[in-house]
């Protein structure tokens, strides 16, 4: 039997009380690194303007702002990818771009009843059926909307319905801010504002709707700083992430303060070269309204020399997301995985 002095005896016991007595604070995150997918075709190009991601079965739709005319005649596509592309390339299997495929999107007369039209934020899937919302800037500011449409299960092609279109009344009179999310539960759509943080918007909530799109009562959103820009569908116990980003250009207008939750969880992360924030935040729907899992965010590694990425969309991959960015600083399609 190994014997230890009475010196380390002592230390030891006193060690166990401290930690028997305190709540031990949150270990430090660290940020995780983006695998970047290249892309090919179409949705390579900046001006492609990808504004959100989702799952239709084992296809990623791959959503540009401007779907209603996103090909170069001027007709709509949204984009597709099978997971066995995005899984062989993550696998090392292939090392080349992948193409995804464009699939024929209808959306007719769109920019006539959407007044400022400024194109499609988010896109979601239940079956054959496909949402999306819609951000404009008519007269009296900012706008949003929601509509609905069909697929098939091939993904042959996705066809709007733009005979009934549901607005969504803005939260806060910020420029360039509207429904910038959105998720499914069973016959419930949520959507969720862009911008929640305390000194912007003093009642977040989310909107919700039924399939038919007519409203229903509103829930109750966390403050949550920065900007929320696209969200993963919920799983069985409703908790869903959503990628909460900060560009410093915008610090006049969001107005953050102190970020709770950097204090929270990664108070000696070091700050990205000039004060960016990229990272994933798990929220969760409840019958009293959406609320922050009380989980460590995945803050997203940016190198000492690298852009801000705007990122747009995420969709779940296995153990971790993807996500791609807008036209900032480029397309970048990548994947990181979640931390456990």
């Amino acid at each position: 039997m190994r014997r230890f002095p009475l010196q380390v005896l002592l230390m030891l016991l006193m060690g166990a009380c401290r930690s028997s007595s305190t709540t031990p604070a949150p270990s430090p995150a660290a940020a995780r690194p983006v695998q970047m997918i290249p892309l090919a075709g179409p949705t390579a190009a900046k001006s492609s303007e990808l504004s959100g991601l989702a799952w239709h079965g084992e296809t990623l739709v791959l959503l540009p702002q401007y779907a209603d005319k996103a090909n170069q005649d001027g007709s709509g596509a949204v984009y597709a990818l099978t997971k066995v592309q995005i899984q062989d390339f993550l696998r090392g299997k292939t090392t080349t771009a992948l193409a995804p495929r464009a699939v024929p999107f209808s959306a007719p007369s769109i920019r006539d009843k959407v007044p400022g039209f400024e194109g499609f934020e988010s896109i979601a899937f239940s079956g054959d059926r496909v949402f999306l919302t819609i951000e404009s800037h008519d007269k009296t500011g900012m706008k949003g909307y929601l509509v609905a449409g069909t697929t098939d299960a091939a993904l042959s092609q996705i066809q709007v319905d733009t005979d009934h279109i549901a607005p969504v009344s803005p939260q806060a009179p910020l420029g360039n801010m509207s429904e910038e999310a959105l998720v499914i539960a069973g016959e419930k759509l949520f959507t969720f504002y862009e911008a929640n943080g305390l000194n912007v918007n003093a009642n977040p909530v989310a909107h919700q709707f039924n399939v038919a799109l007519e409203t229903q009562p509103s829930l109750p959103f966390p403050h949550l700083e920065y900007r929320v820009t696209d969200a993963t569908p919920p799983d069985d116990q409703g908790r869903f992430w959503v990628i909460n980003y900060f560009y410093p250009g915008d610090a006049a207008m969001l107005q953050p303060p102190t970020d709770p939750l950097a204090q929270r969880w990664a108070p000696n992360l070091a700050p990205t070269h000039d004060g960016s924030v990229e990272r994933l935040v798990q929220l969760q729907l409840t019958e009293s309204g959406v609320a922050l899992v009380d989980r460590a965010p995945i803050w997203l590694e940016l190198g000492p020399s690298e852009a801000t990425r705007n990122w747009e969309g995420i969709a779940p991959l296995g153990s971790g997301f993807l996500l791609v960015t807008d036209s900032y600083p480029q397309t970048l399609f990548g994947y990181v995985e979640a931390q456990p």
